[in-house]
């Protein structure tokens, strides 16, 4: 008998407390993000599975794409918050600014880089056009550490404003390669 009245007032408690929770208003939270990848999974999510709401909040999505673009706009006052890649974190804060990341969703860089079919070798690349999103952003970070790695010289970095303007350069002969985000973990050829 104890045990089903313990029972029935944990129940009622839960009761109270659900019907306490959906009756607070929610917190509304504008929350750019970009650019889209894996790194984006987890907001788009959370968003559908209605964890936020779940928590209290009233979280507004905005792709915005570009990573230089989300600091400008938390710089602003627009977002407090928000989910993007680490290269204009770092950039931020080597000129004084004061935005900081709370963590990193993946341990390496996803992103990788679509060439002209006559481009077979990596040493290819040098001499070459190659179209990124935005300077300062995760696909501007990712192609110059790949230049640096491979001690590639006169590759000339164009900013494109993003991945479907890169495409369209790429396919009118434009530029010679371009970097986009993976949506899957893509494991380099042996």
């Amino acid at each position: 008998m104890h045990k089903v009245i313990c029972h029935l007032i944990a129940f009622v408690l839960m009761l109270c407390t659900t019907e306490f929770l959906s009756s607070q208003e929610l917190t509304k939270l504008p929350f750019p993000y970009g650019p889209l990848g894996l790194n984006s999974i987890p907001w788009v999510v959370a968003k559908e599975r209605r964890f936020f709401e779940k928590n209290g909040l009233d979280v507004d999505m905005v792709y915005v794409g570009a990573s230089a673009v989300i600091v400008q706009s938390m710089l602003s006052g627009s977002a407090n918050v928000a989910g993007f890649g680490g290269p204009a974190v770092i950039t931020n804060v080597l000129r004084g600014g004061d935005i900081i990341q709370v963590a990193a969703m993946a341990p390496y860089f996803t992103q990788s880089l679509l060439v002209r079919p006559d481009i077979r070798d990596i040493k290819n690349l040098q001499g070459k056009k190659i179209g990124i999103t935005r300077f300062g952003s995760v696909t501007d970070f990712a192609l110059r550490t790949l230049i640096e790695r491979y001690n590639l010289k006169d590759v000339n970095i164009l900013q494109m404003g993003g991945f479907p303007e890169a495409v369209a350069g790429l396919s009118r002969g434009a530029i010679d390669g371009a970097v986009r985000m993976i949506v899957q973990r893509e494991l380099p050829r042996r």
